[in-house]
């Protein structure tokens, strides 16, 4: 994965994406200070939207699920190229939300679905919808907090008219954008209204008690 990331990072095409994403970094980030944060994937070309006043921690190997840092360690957690290419995601979340301190922010940046770069370099081996995200966030315990998308031109090497094509992009056909971005919020309760993810044990004793075995509100 880091290989063919970072060749394509090295092109013109790849150096103006990677612009794009640090401009929706500084964003919604460039502002915080004095935070630990914990950079997964393939984050190397954009981290340096948010490093400056806070301490930047990226693992050696950032293809393992079992994360190597105690409970609740880190402030926020970065993630850029890291969903599609773990052979499960959910479990994934979990670690995330493990090493998370609580309410602790957790900003996942992902190759749309439906966009125009699902055929790209850049892809990964699974895609995900706003949806799919939203889904898994809310079922993993982590309330979502601000949706964004990014890359509103196709992956094309006509450099000289891709920002102008991202501007109107942005209105045109917006639903197809090339990134999706979701900051979320590490919750210790489930928030009020979403559905719990059950457990087997749950839905065995709910079965033993003849009752559908269905996620429940918190009262």
């Amino acid at each position: 994965m880091g290989e063919n990331l970072a060749k394509f990072y090295s092109t013109e095409l790849g150096k103006l994406t990677a612009w794009f994403i640090r401009k929706k970094l500084a964003k919604l980030w460039g502002a915080a200070q004095g935070k630990k944060i914990l950079c997964l994937g393939y984050t190397q070309p954009f981290s340096k939207a948010i490093a400056k006043n806070n301490t930047l921690i990226f693992p050696e190997a950032d293809n393992e699920i079992k994360l190597p840092y105690r409970d609740a360690e880190f402030e926020g957690i970065l993630a850029i190229h890291y969903a599609g290419n773990q052979e499960n995601f959910e479990e994934a979340l979990e670690e995330i939300w493990r090493v998370l301190e609580p309410n602790g922010h957790f900003l996942l940046i992902i190759v749309n679905k439906y966009g125009l770069w699902r055929w790209s370099k850049i892809r990964g081996r699974e895609l995900y919808s706003k949806h799919d995200i939203l889904n898994l966030l809310m079922f993993n315990k982590f309330a979502p907090r601000r949706f964004d998308r990014a890359l509103f031109f196709p992956p094309i090497k006509l450099y000289s008219i891709l920002k102008f094509l991202d501007n109107i992009g942005s209105f045109i056909w917006r639903p197809f954008s090339g990134l999706l971005i979701f900051e979320s919020e590490k919750l210790i309760f489930a928030p009020r209204g979403r559905l719990l993810k059950v457990t087997p044990s749950i839905k065995e004793l709910l079965a033993r008690k003849k009752i559908p075995a269905q996620a429940k509100d918190i009262a």
